[in-house]
């Protein structure tokens, strides 16, 4: 019975780096954060490899996010937000 170990490494922020999994082969997944504490780059060294990469404006809004795996699959996705719309009340 093949049983799925997890280990969490986090910065001093409390922010996830790394996250290793091991069941029938090693897994390791980075994250990297840009000064804003957003997500911007998930790296997956695995059998299928895979690079997620997220870019945001300047109000941290994410605009763009890409993912690249092993055998040159690529895809990019753009995303606009509507200023006209506002902003619900709490």
């Amino acid at each position: 019975d093949a049983k799925d170990k997890v280990t969490y490494t986090h910065d001093k922020n409390n922010k996830l780096i790394t996250e290793e999994r091991t069941i029938w082969s090693n897994k390791k997944t980075t994250y990297k954060y840009d000064i804003h504490n957003n997500l911007i780059e998930k790296d997956m060294d695995d059998f299928n490899w895979g690079k997620y990469t997220y870019g945001y404006n300047s109000d941290n809004q994410m605009v763009e996010s890409s993912k690249e795996l092993k055998g040159g699959f690529y895809y990019r996705a753009t995303y606009k937000y509507d200023w006209r719309i506002p902003k619900r009340k709490k």
